[in-house]
């Protein structure tokens, strides 16, 4: 008879933490005569740890995944506040066992990237950790886990962590050491934290010194009429580790859209201005590198890539300012011409699109179109005198490289905004829950009223775009990402095949076919591939959608957000009126409406249905569970900011 011994399997994860302290002056002792009383503060930055060891204990026949919790505080009396991170020696992401003579299965791989992975989801013989609610992910040496800008009594977070095992893992016990390391932030603030309030108490008088996280290069900033502006032109050229001739911008210090992050972020390559070749396209940059001068920048750059082409009328909601601030519009550089003095005008010249440079005069870009080929700027020929212009300035207009002052953003709501494209994650969160507006959508000029509903801005009128002005028949209408939720590169017209005919609304030619049907009261009904612009297609997809046929700054909800609808929101929703969805050409069940989503169905690997939104007229709870159907029948579209 064999016996099979198995013993248990160990993961001990040892965390030990180290502090940095940003060390603060104490007052000096009074000369006077008298009894002066003194009050020393000692610079105070602390971490506590429930425990310096989290142990899993995994045992094949009995055990196969475990997670345990680390809770970590943090207090500063740092004015400037702190930074927490995690690392471990040489940037190790393995679990090594403690005898490696053997080579068996002597480490255990953090895990690759897993959309929703939970402990015991997670692929065998790996580990992860999470951050508080989130879900689990890969460890990666450096990672920040806290921040404050201000001091703090008490910030908290939990960590957990996870593994996962089967038998074909080695018994053993396997380490990391990690290392919690919290250090103070610099004296010197960073411009990613300065509000407006900020800076009119510290700026209304005098200029302020403030550092760009990025590169750490220091400006200065100064509050003009009811603006914060800075007072030095901006000279970011890339993260210290870019290669030379690129732009890395996540939304975490950047202004982009929230989609870009530290783990996925937007990535520019330019070429010098000095080589000439106009270009709206390609993103151009010069910068000598002295001391404070700053860099200059056509427009295509300038605006992070979100304006460019021949012809675009669009506001830039996007540019490559610091996180917190944006380049400034036309009325706000009009409202700073009196104010030569505070400006500090830098006259660092320009450069023509063809390569030619123009010494001894200031030119600053602003966030404003004058029309599809011009936009709005700021001018100064000497020192005295500054002057907004929309003239053309170069051959190519907007491929000329001008200087960037950016300006702090004030906190923007919905009643900030008229068109459907101006919407960014920063309105979402600011606006309150109920707020209601409606918005022009730039596309076709309709109007759509949205709602705060929970946390999300939704479109509580179906979406119409591709109709023609009455409504009533599809027009083909082209579509861009200057103005709707496309990529950069792509091209889309909304089709004028029709969901009433048979094959695009009732078989697998519906896959590949957009299709659409337009309503004057309903608005309009979608086929899956007309919905996301042809990025779904086919009969087999399980991607869940990231570009649609929405506005610019909206897309199609998750599975999460239209679950989110189901309890208590149906009249902020809006449902009315509904007349059914398309399936084989005809319209069914008149009394119900359906809306997409972007989520994919996962139940027994289908790849043919996504998830969508059901009403039924009829029914007491009227909202059903978000339901699955096939990607060829055509129902509605309620878009929700990203």
């Amino acid at each position: 008879m064999l016996t099979r011994l198995v013993r248990n399997l160990f993961l001990c994860v040892c965390i030990v933490f180290a502090c940095s302290f940003l060390l603060l002056g104490s007052l000096s002792n009074a000369s006077a005569a008298d009894v002066d009383y003194i009050v020393n503060v000692a610079p105070s930055l602390n971490i506590t740890l429930s425990s310096n060891n989290v142990v899993l204990n995994l045992n094949p026949n009995t055990k196969t995944s475990d997670s345990k919790d680390l809770n970590i505080k943090v207090s500063t009396n740092n004015m400037t506040g702190y930074q927490l991170t995690m690392s471990s020696s040489n940037d190790a992401t393995d679990l090594v066992r403690d005898n490696t003579a053997d080579g068996k299965n002597a480490t255990i791989p953090t895990l690759s990237a897993e959309a929703g992975a939970t402990a015991s989801s997670l692929t065998d013989n790996t580990w992860g950790y999470k951050k508080d609610s989130g879900n689990f992910i890969p460890y990666v040496s450096g990672v920040k886990l806290l921040e404050n800008n201000v001091a703090t009594n008490e910030d908290t977070t939990t960590l957990s962590f996870a593994s996962k095992i089967n038998y074909s893992q080695a018994a053993g016990t396997y380490t990391i050491g990690l290392n919690l390391a919290a250090t103070t932030n610099p004296t010197i603030p960073h411009i990613q934290n300065i509000t407006p309030e900020i800076c009119q108490r510290e700026a209304s008088t005098a200029d302020y010194t403030v550092m760009d996280l990025r590169d750490s290069q220091e400006y200065t900033v100064r509050w003009i009429n009811g603006t914060c502006w800075m007072t030095q032109n901006l000279r970011f050229i890339g993260k210290a580790d870019d290669p030379a001739g690129t732009m890395t911008l996540n939304s975490e210090t950047s202004n982009v859209e929230s989609s870009y992050t530290t783990t996925n972020p937007l990535s520019i390559s330019y070429t010098d201005l000095s080589t000439g070749g106009s270009s709206l396209t390609a993103a151009k940059m010069h910068y000598d590198g002295s001391g404070t001068k700053g860099a200059l920048y056509n427009y295509a750059l300038a605006s992070a890539m979100t304006i460019t082409g021949t012809s675009n009328s669009v506001d830039a909601a996007y540019d490559i300012c610091p996180a917190g601030w944006r380049l400034p519009t036309h009325t706000e550089q009009e409202s700073v011409v009196a104010y030569t003095t505070e400006y500090n005008m830098a006259l660092e010249g320009y450069y023509y699109g063809n390569g030619t440079f123009s010494a001894g005069v200031g030119v600053w870009s602003s966030s404003t179109p004058y029309n599809a080929t011009y936009r709005w700027y700021l001018s100064a020929s000497d020192t005295s005198t500054l002057t907004p212009y929309y003239a053309n300035v170069t051959s190519g207009g907007r491929s000329a490289g001008l200087s960037i002052r950016c300006v702090a953003k004030t906190p923007r709501t919905l009643d900030d905004i008229t068109n459907m494209q101006e919407m960014d994650r920063d309105i979402v969160t600011n606006t309150t829950g109920g707020a209601t507006k409606t918005l022009i959508d730039t596309r076709d000029n309709r109007e759509y009223t949205v709602k705060k509903i929970g946390n999300d801005l939704w479109m509580i009128k179906n979406l119409a775009i591709g109709c023609n002005a009455a409504g009533t028949a599809p027009a083909a209408t082209a579509l861009n990402a200057s103005t709707s939720n496309i990529a950069s590169s792509a091209s889309f017209s909304t089709p004028t095949a029709l969901l009433s005919t048979a094959a695009n609304s009732g078989s697998s030619s519906g896959f590949t076919t957009a299709a659409m049907q337009c309503n004057p009261t309903i608005g309009a009904w979608y086929n899956y591939a007309a919905a996301t612009a042809n990025t779904i297609t086919g009969s087999s997809n399980t991607n869940t959608d990231v570009y649609n046929i929405c506005p610019k700054g909206w897309t199609l909800p998750s599975y999460a957000q239209i679950e989110g609808l189901v309890d208590g929101h149906l009249s902020e929703f809006n449902p009315l009126p509904v007349n059914g969805y398309y399936s084989s050409g005809n319209i069914i069940s008149t009394a119900d409406a359906g809306w997409w989503s972007a989520t994919p169905a996962t139940y027994s690997n289908n790849t043919t249905q996504y998830r969508y939104l059901i009403y039924y007229l009829g029914s007491t709870s009227n909202f059903h569970f978000p339901s699955r159907d096939v990607r060829y029948l055509g129902y509605n579209i309620r878009c929700v900011a990203r």
